[in-house]
């Protein structure tokens, strides 16, 4: 017979993890949700350098059913490293493995549309 009797403590140490590459989608609309376009040196939001690119890409994340495209991704990678001892601490952890994630997504969605075209 089965004892339930712990099945709370259980369920309280298994890690619910979000998808990793939903993360990367999360941390640019965080930046892009408090960014105001690098007009003042306050810490938050894009930095002038990644302003332009972070805008565009929260703003078609913003879009029903909108999935990051590889070049985005590689944007990413290179960009909000910056950020990952800062506004970003929380993603540090999970940041390479997110990355990897949404870059194989992207690729396998890429190729599933070539392969609709034929």
């Amino acid at each position: 017979m089965i004892d339930f009797s712990d099945i709370g403590e259980v369920a309280a140490k298994v890690e619910h993890k979000k998808p990793t590459e939903e993360l990367i989608e999360m941390a640019i609309m965080e930046l892009d949700s408090v960014c105001d376009g690098a007009r003042t040196l306050d810490g938050v939001g894009f930095a002038g350098m990644h302003t332009r690119s972070g805008k565009k890409i929260a703003k078609r994340l913003g879009y029903p059913n909108y999935k990051l495209t590889r070049y985005e991704i590689v944007w990413a990678q290179m960009s909000l490293k910056y950020y990952l001892n800062t506004q970003l601490s929380w993603l540090k952890k999970d940041f390479k493995e997110a990355i990897i994630d949404a870059y194989a997504n992207a690729a396998e969605r890429e190729r599933s549309k070539c392969k609709l075209i034929k």
